[in-house]
């Protein structure tokens, strides 16, 4: 067998950041005189180690009537979990809209070119109450919040309850006058834009295939019946192509063979805004401090 990720990388092996090991996965298996397929051999670690670390990994693969890890290796495959971007927003987690918040992982703050472990959690965690603190300094100084309508009550441990049981009762989607869904998908539209998206965003990308699949969002986007949700999906992935066809490098996570290595004119940050019906993308050199947003725009494509 090969250990190409020891032979590769010495100092860490297969321990390097996801989205290498996926890349070299990807390579490895498009070479010509390789299998199509990768194991992990976890052989080497002690029977100590996985009762005590690893013991619910090696149940579930029991379960499923893969591999014994301590046996034998198991069949592995490169993916991509680790997309980073989301709602742009500043150090108080507000949106360009006023009283529009986000945080958590549906915003973009707190990744850069790559996935760090544990960012999740410090994006709703500690994301989650600056945006709390901000909505109700907003609160305590805008007169739309002293309305009625947007009255805070006091809350309460019965008051704490509430939203779980309002979503278990709300379970009806919501239809404009001609009775047309907004908040369901069409599963044909889903699967076409994902496999649109599958093959040209994956682990390598190219421009060809970036622009072939914006062709086949547009034609998605002429279909009848599209829902608010695929019109809003297809929205998404557009920008998101776009935004990738701009980066004309490599970088994190985001790697092209048309272009493979990094270029420092594209260090920033990169927008996308819809805006009279096209796409706009530009880059963002300097992120925001606390006393206000700092952009500094390199170019504007659509």
């Amino acid at each position: 067998p090969w250990y190409f990720m020891e032979e590769k990388y010495p100092e860490f092996g297969n321990l390097m950041p996801r989205d290498v090991v996926s890349r070299e996965m990807y390579f490895v298996t498009h070479e010509s005189d390789c299998e199509p397929q990768v194991y992990l051999d976890m052989r080497g670690i002690s029977k100590e180690i996985f009762q005590k670390r690893l013991s619910d990994l090696r149940a579930e693969l029991l379960h499923y009537g893969k591999p014994d890890p301590e046996k034998e290796p198991i069949p592995v495959e490169q993916g991509i979990h680790y997309f980073m971007g989301g709602i742009d927003v500043d150090v108080f987690h507000q949106t360009n809209l006023r009283f529009l918040y986000a945080a958590g992982e549906c915003c973009s703050q707190y990744h850069g070119a790559n996935r760090l472990g544990g960012n999740s959690m410090l994006g709703a965690l500690y994301g989650g109450q600056v945006a709390a603190k901000t909505i109700l300094k907003e609160g305590e100084s805008s007169s739309l919040y002293a309305s009625e309508e947007f009255s805070f009550p006091q809350a309460n441990e019965e008051s704490a309850s509430r939203p779980t049981e309002y979503a278990a009762k709300d379970d009806t989607p919501s239809t404009d006058p001609e009775g047309s869904r907004h908040d369901e998908e069409t599963p044909q539209i889903t699967a076409k834009m994902a496999s649109l998206l599958y093959e040209s965003l994956g682990i390598i990308r190219e421009e060809k295939s970036m622009l072939r699949a914006l062709e086949g969002l547009s034609l998605l986007l002429q279909e009848e019946g599209l829902t608010e949700t695929d019109r809003n999906r297809i929205m998404l992935g557009e920008a998101i192509l776009r935004s990738a066809l701009f980066r004309k490098e490599s970088r994190g996570a985001h790697f092209r063979s048309d272009f493979p290595d990094r270029d420092e004119a594209f260090c920033g940050l990169v927008t996308a805004i819809r805006k009279d019906g096209k796409i706009e993308i530009d880059i963002r050199k300097k992120r925001e401090d606390s006393k206000g947003r700092t952009k500094e725009t390199k170019r504007n494509e659509t």
